[in-house]
This record gives structure tokens, sequence and C-alpha cells, in this order.
């Protein structure tokens, strides 16, 4: 190969010698551009194991504020499909008539139940709608999801009303 260079003339030469020095530097470039992806890649990974080593340092206190925020919740004292039906039927029958309970839902869940009833006021003063508002929020595990009020046509002073009401019911452990 070095004979070979001796023969060639001197503009040659410099071309060999340049196109020598061009294929170095290309391959020179590609190298150094995937050496600072990996080191870019060794920086994003050190990253993110000093969180992950933040979370796990931490998991005590998480594990104790699991356990605080499970204590707060009896699942005894949450209700099943039926026992909320019966406790909204109660909660409206003390406060109005004219009432009708026309849809259960359940949605099955790993940890919880969450059960929806819908239930409908008709001709209803706008005091017996508020005490059972009230009974709603007194509750600890039954929420008020939506509520829609129109007024009678024929009364304006009573009104119809649809409350939509979800529960959860925890699982036994």
């Amino acid at each position: 190969m070095f004979e070979l260079y001796k023969r060639f003339s001197l503009r040659e030469k410099t071309l060999f010698i340049g196109f020598i020095w061009f294929v170095l530097l290309f391959w020179g470039s590609g190298g150094i551009s995937r050496f600072s992806q990996t080191l870019s890649g060794f920086s994003d990974s050190r990253k993110i194991i000093a969180g992950q080593k933040e979370i796990l340092s931490r998991e005590a206190g998480i594990d104790a504020d699991l356990e605080a925020q499970r204590s707060k919740f009896d699942s005894s004292s949450t209700y099943n499909k039926d026992q909320l039906f019966a406790r909204v039927q109660a909660m409206a029958e003390g406060r109005a008539s004219n009432i009708y309970q026309n849809k259960e839902d359940v949605q099955e869940g790993g940890i919880f139940n969450l059960h929806t009833v819908r239930i409908t006021f008709r001709d209803q003063p706008i005091s017996s709608l508020l005490n059972f508002d009230q009974a709603l929020q007194e509750e600890p595990y039954i929420s008020l999801e939506s509520a829609t009020i129109a007024a009678d046509t024929k009364k304006p002073e009573l009104l119809d009303a649809t409350f939509i009401i979800t529960s959860f019911e925890l699982k036994q452990p």
C-alpha cells in the first residue's frame, strides 16, 4: 500500500490524504455523537434512580399516611346497593312525597364498589328539597353527584327535581 502511495503525484497524494481525513472526521463525528448520547442516557438514568431512591426513602412515611387514611374509612359503615337504596328512600320519605327511585347502577372495583341511585321528586316545595340536600350532606359515605331542578308548569311554587346520588362500598380486606 505504501509503494502505491509513493507512486502518486503530489496532487494525488493531497487528494488521497484529504479523503482519508474526511473519512476519519466523518467516522469520528459519528462516534462523538454516539458517545454524547450514551452520556446523556447515563445522566437521565442517574436522575431517575435518584428520584426512585427519594421515593423509597419516604416509604415508611407513605405507609404510615396510607394506614392513617385507611383508618378513617370503616368498611362496615359504607353502604352496599340495598342499604344505599333503603337509606336514600328513608331520607327522602321523611322530607317529601311523590318520590320515585328509577335507576340503580353499580361499578365493581378492586377495592370498592361505586353505587349510583337516581331519585326524582315531583311537585315539592323548595324547603323539602333543601332538607333532603342537607340530609345528604350529613352522610359521610354518600355524595350528591348532580341535581336538576325545574319549576312545575302548573304551580310555579312547586318544583320537580332529580338527584343523582353516589356512594362507595369498601370491600372487606
